[in-house]
């Protein structure tokens, strides 16, 4: 059956089957996802995907496996790796990288990095064996605000104001947690129009920033300046751009960055995934 597939690169792909194979793929996934047209190009904006870089797998002319790679300068991300459940057994997602990976050294692509959830070992083992080693775990957590009341005098000396993104790119060189690339500053930049930028300022001083996509309560970035954590700033960003009350879902938080779990786990969130983040260097 092997002897039946052809690889190719995704560049002049049928978009209607590659939304069908899409959704076909990740129907029975540990976490279904169901994409419409629109949402897929979204996606497809958001996190940089470049369809040149990506690859399908035809059987009888007809797409049954895909990866989808972000891109950002030599850089890779896979965003998206699908099978249709018929097809699954032939160690597809091996041999599209068996495919690929000498074309992308080629190019001088020096990094591919990917996240997959930790309970899908089938998954990970695959990986593994192509050659990606995890790097870090991430979480990830959903519930509804539960806000805390702020100092008064805190709330008294602190506005609130929207940033561009060139302003957050200030405090994006100063801040010390490093995002996955779905919530990282290339594809932040991507996106912006469809996100809300704000910052605090406390006493005239800038202190922390908020990135969020309102229209799915999904926060992208969380910071605040040490010195200035653990007295509420974090809670009145969320309050001025979700609300209190209000479902929030966040993804892909380091796990060893205990400060920011905690802090929305004491806001109502709840973990739903744990993911390995995983790197796979070329050069």
């Amino acid at each position: 059956m092997s002897n039946n597939f052809q690889y190719r690169f995704l560049n002049n792909v049928d978009f209607t089957e590659l939304v069908e194979v899409f959704n076909a793929s990740f129907g029975d996934y540990t976490i279904p996802m169901h994409l419409t047209k629109e949402e897929l190009e979204t996606k497809i904006k958001a996190e940089g995907i470049q369809l040149s870089d990506s690859i399908g797998v035809y059987s009888n002319k007809k797409l049954v496996a895909f990866i989808l790679h972000g891109r950002n300068n030599y850089k890779l991300y896979n965003a998206a790796t699908g099978v249709l459940p018929e097809f699954r057994g032939n160690n597809l997602t091996t041999k599209m990288y068996d495919y690929a990976l000498p074309i992308f050294r080629s190019f001088d692509i020096k990094k591919i990095s990917l996240e997959v959830i930790t309970s899908n070992e089938t998954a990970s083992k695959t990986y593994r064996k192509i050659g990606f080693k995890k790097w870090r775990n991430l979480n990830c957590l959903k519930g509804n605000t539960k806000l805390q009341v702020v100092d008064e005098n805190i709330v008294n000396n602190t506005e609130i104001k929207n940033i561009s993104y060139y302003e957050y790119l200030i405090y994006y060189a100063e801040k010390d947690v490093l995002p996955s690339w779905q919530n990282n500053e290339f594809c932040i930049s991507n996106n912006e129009r469809n996100l809300t930028l704000k910052k605090i300022v406390f006493e005239g001083q800038p202190v922390g920033y908020i990135i969020v996509n309102t229209t799915k309560n999904k926060i992208l970035q969380l910071w605040v300046k040490e010195g200035f954590r653990r007295k509420g700033f974090a809670s009145l960003l969320i309050k001025d751009t979700i609300g209190d009350n209000k479902e929030f879902f966040v993804t892909n938080i380091d796990a060893q960055n205990f400060g920011v779990n905690m802090f929305f786990k004491s806001i109502g969130g709840i973990e739903f995934l744990e993911q390995h983040e995983m790197e796979l260097y070329l050069k």
